[in-house]
């Protein structure tokens, strides 16, 4: 059997497994637009929002623009002086965007394999990371590097944890994995960039978990 695991632009992760098929619960259309929205979620606005000083940039560019351009082109003018406003908005469907190239969806359940925090030394500061690689019993693995948060500490190998994958075959041997893992039993995300809406994540990750009761019951 087959495993590979290669790192892709634009927030992805893809996986190939020649072998035992992974346990990839198939989305509906609208649960793929629901989980991965072209528009702004609220997690994506502050992302891109930034902290003061990137707000005291952005108005300031603001305002420049629409000193220079009130005058001759005001039609430039209007939406100038909102950009600090609508610029995180345009920088999250764009971002958005690049992740949503795939005709299918699914939610892919699998476990926790290994997880560590990792020390990584800059030209003037020293960086806490975690590393977290996913998989299942069909050899397919997704590793995960992000900057290390406190909530992070109650993860173990061995915990359920499900991502969003995506991809142009319907039974998902080949798939592209979104950057940001859920861990339902502890409610902790796992991400550098909130690619998920989140609500619509988790009202998906119990909508199948319920089906699956039922069924084995």
């Amino acid at each position: 059997m087959t495993r590979r695991a290669m790192r892709m632009g634009g927030g992805i992760e893809r996986a190939r497994v020649d072998g035992e098929r992974p346990d990839v619960w198939a989305l509906t259309q609208r649960d793929y637009e629901r989980v991965l929205p072209i528009g702004a979620t609220g997690e994506q606005y502050g992302y891109f929002w930034g902290d003061s000083d990137v707000l005291f940039q952005r108005a300031g560019l603001s305002l420049l623009v629409t000193v220079l351009t009130v005058n001759n082109f005001p039609y430039i003018a209007v939406p100038a002086c909102t950009f600090f406003l609508w610029a995180p908005v345009a920088l999250a469907a764009r971002r958005n965007s690049k992740v949503r190239s795939a005709k299918y969806a699914g939610l892919w359940r699998a476990k926790v394999l290994a997880c560590e925090p990792i020390e990584t030394r800059g030209t003037s500061s020293v960086d806490w990371m975690f590393n977290l690689l996913i998989g299942d019993d069909s050899g397919a693995r997704v590793p995960l590097k992000v900057p290390l948060k406190a909530e992070y500490a109650d993860i173990n190998v061995g915990e359920d944890v499900e991502l969003i994958v995506t991809s142009d075959d319907p039974d998902f041997y080949t798939f592209q994995a979104i950057r940001e893992a859920y861990l339902p039993y502890l409610d902790v995300w796992v991400g550098e960039y909130p690619f998920l809406e989140r609500r619509g994540m988790i009202n998906v990750s119990d909508r199948i978990a319920s089906g699956e009761s039922r069924e084995s019951a």
